[in-house]
């Protein structure tokens, strides 16, 4: 009930007015990728890291793409490309042509691995677009083996003249890029933050008070993140061991804190916390490290998330602490299931949301996988018997879809059977693992059973009870004040 009730109140809070949106074009070539859909990411935030589907590019059958986005600000963008993840920064009203690396299969078995980490490739412009990537790219390249070098010792000596000593060669190599991009300054800024904090990790409060607190939250600067999260994690359990810290100490013995009680703790040390944006960003960060490391517990988490949406200043705020409380409780009963958008093997598109009142039985399975395709003659027998109730739908994930055509050719099935190459991402958004893999998903789009029984492992007994709650559960909430015999029925299955 909690989640429906913080559904209600986020679709209202969300309906702001928004920053206008420029438009970005994305083309090329890539004979490799010839007749494949490639996802564009961006991060949702930087706290959790939560993967945002921005388009879905349509590679024709030559190799030719030309896709076009809307984005506010200079953005980190990304694409899984198998074996690769290709990553560019756009700018609003920027034309990209950009080139592929030559496509490289990921290993079977690693398709379902969730330890899998793919090559982080820059993607290849090949247009005049500015000095902005290739900035980012000789500035890091520089950063990347000078300071993680030096870290530990940083870290150990707390020596702040060799810290000081690196942050000078660091303005000499941002100097010699030649750019004068504002992105590029501020990720170059909080690189150096970064530097000056590491032998300082003993006094946040005045790398806070010195770096951040005069400065607006960088919400899509990579570095600014890099640096926050170094001298913020677990910011109000260490927080609270500090003389700074007795009001907030206070404060979390509360059963449990809000938001709001957290915020109005911290605004007293006005040396550090009168800026709403820094206050607000780093209690969130405080909060998602706190229930990662055990510090909080699930329920108290929830309070303190869910009030957020309701009770901080800032908007994006307010979307952060949407976006840890979804990752927090991800694929549970009662949360949204995660949306798709996909094609059948005649290339109709098929979205979970247009699937919307009724139950949804989700089979992840492969055509070669011996498990899977036992099941499928069951799936039919399923659809027949709960089709007032039910779609079946099963997403095949082939990575070549002509396999799927081919083995579904002559055999006659009656439900619904999608590629996942469409939008590979939603083996992720749905943590597959194994395969085969069932969910069931309400009329409401939120997850009833997570995982669910395969069809013949006492699945009838667990949909016939999920329906039999979910139409008790829509009598309550519909029942009309006078009520006679007529409203009495009897559910069998």
């Amino acid at each position: 009930m909690r989640f429906i009730l913080l559904h209600i109140i986020l679709v209202f809070a969300f309906l702001l007015p928004q920053k206008a949106s420029s438009e970005v074009r994305i083309h090329g070539t890539a004979e490799d990728y010839a007749g494949y859909h490639l996802e564009i990411y961006r991060y949702a935030d930087y706290i959790t890291k939560t993967r945002e589907l921005m388009g879905v590019v349509m590679i024709d059958s030559v190799g030719h793409f030309d896709y076009n986005i809307d984005v506010n600000d200079v953005t980190y963008a990304f694409l899984d490309l198998s074996s690769y993840r290709a990553h560019i920064y756009i700018e609003p009203n920027t034309e990209y042509e950009v080139a592929l690396p030559p496509f490289r299969p990921r290993p079977d078995a690693d398709r379902f691995n969730p330890f899998y980490q793919p090559e982080n490739i820059e993607l290849g412009i090949i247009n005049s677009t500015g000095c902005l990537n290739e900035a980012i790219r000789n500035f890091d390249e520089f950063f990347a083996s000078t300071y993680h070098s030096n870290a530990i010792e940083l870290v150990r000596t707390r020596n702040i003249k060799k810290a000081d000593a690196i942050i000078a060669k660091c303005d000499s190599v941002a100097l010699q890029q030649r750019c004068e991009h504002d992105f590029f300054k501020k990720y170059v800024q909080f690189r150096e933050v970064q530097v000056f904090s590491t032998p300082r990790l003993r006094n946040v409060r005045t790398v806070l008070q010195q770096k951040f607190a005069h400065e607006n939250v960088a919400y899509e600067v990579p570095s600014y993140w890099d640096a926050l999260g170094l001298i913020g994690q677990s910011f109000i359990a260490s927080h609270i061991k500090t003389r700074h810290g007795a009001a907030l100490e206070k404060v979390l013995k509360y059963n449990p804190p809000t938001f709001a009680d957290i915020s109005d703790a911290l605004i007293g040390d006005t040396a550090v916390f009168t800026n709403t944006e820094l206050r607000e960003a780093i209690i969130l960060k405080g909060i998602y490290d706190g229930y990662y490391t055990g510090y909080f517990a699930s329920g108290q988490t929830d309070t303190m998330l869910i009030t957020a949406t309701n009770q901080a200043q800032i908007d994006k705020s307010k979307k952060i602490a949407f976006d840890i409380l979804q990752k927090k409780n991800r694929l549970k009963p009662g949360t949204l299931a995660p949306d798709f958008v996909l094609l059948d093997t005649n290339g109709k598109e098929h979205t979970l949301k247009d699937m919307r009142g009724k139950f949804v039985y989700l089979a992840f399975m492969h055509t070669q996988n011996y498990s899977c395709m036992k099941d499928v003659p069951a799936l039919s027998g399923i659809q027949r018997k709960y089709k007032r109730d039910m779609i079946v739908v099963g997403i095949m994930t082939d990575e070549e879809s002509d396999k799927i055509g081919n083995y579904f050719q002559n055999k006659k099935i009656e439900w619904t059977l999608l590629s996942y190459n469409y939008m590979q991402s939603v083996v992720l958004d749905y943590g597959v693992e194994s395969l085969p893999t069932y969910f069931v998903i309400d009329p409401e789009g939120r997850i009833a059973i997570a995982p669910a029984p395969a069809p013949t492992e006492k699945f009838e007994s667990a949909i016939a009870g999920e329906i039999r709650k979910y139409k008790k559960e829509s009598l309550k909430k519909n029942a009309p004040r006078e009520r006679n015999i007529y409203d009495i029925v009897n559910y069998s299955y």
